[in-house]
């Protein structure tokens, strides 16, 4: 994958093995509030994830991010509304994913005002295995660099 030099980037793996492992990076550029997630569960973390959350699907694990990602945003604003834009499907690394793409109005707080989130969620599941990507923030940003969102996505290999 390749990703901007003005971004910054990290990884972290959990520890217990008992439960499987889950792999992820996060990649955000150092001036703009947006932020791209990826992460990667073996067979094991996949059944476990899948079973705790009651998930049957790519398409389900979708829609329970951006559930989890709303239920963040009222934490710090009640009055967040959850605007649904579309889901269907796109490839990434000859894989096929499911994506649901929506916007949180008064999503988060910074300073003492409200913006409107704009997220995207995709993933899919090969060998029994759960890839996600994630891509969201503060909607004139993610606007903004929707393209390079773009450009990094056709650069994943498997």
């Amino acid at each position: 994958m390749e990703f901007p030099r003005y971004w910054f980037a990290f990884s972290w793996k959990p520890g217990n093995e008992t439960i499987g492992r889950g792999y992820s990076a996060f990649f955000a550029p150092t001036d703009r509030y947006v932020v791209m997630l990826l992460r990667i569960y073996d067979e094991v973390a996949t059944r476990i994830f899948m079973d705790e959350n009651n998930l049957t699907d790519a398409f389900s694990v979708a829609v329970y991010e951006a559930d989890r990602l709303y239920n963040w945003s009222l934490q710090s604003n009640t009055n967040a509304t959850f605007l649904f834009v579309e889901n269907g499907t796109v490839t990434v690394a000859s894989r096929e994913a499911i994506y649901t793409r929506f916007a949180i109005k008064d999503g988060f707080k910074q300073g003492e005002a409200f913006y409107n989130l704009t997220c995207v969620f995709m993933s899919w599941i090969d060998q029994q295995r759960l890839f996600e990507i994630a891509f969201w923030g503060k909607e004139e940003d993610w606007i903004e660099m929707h393209g390079m969102f773009e450009t990094i996505l056709r650069s994943i290999k498997m």
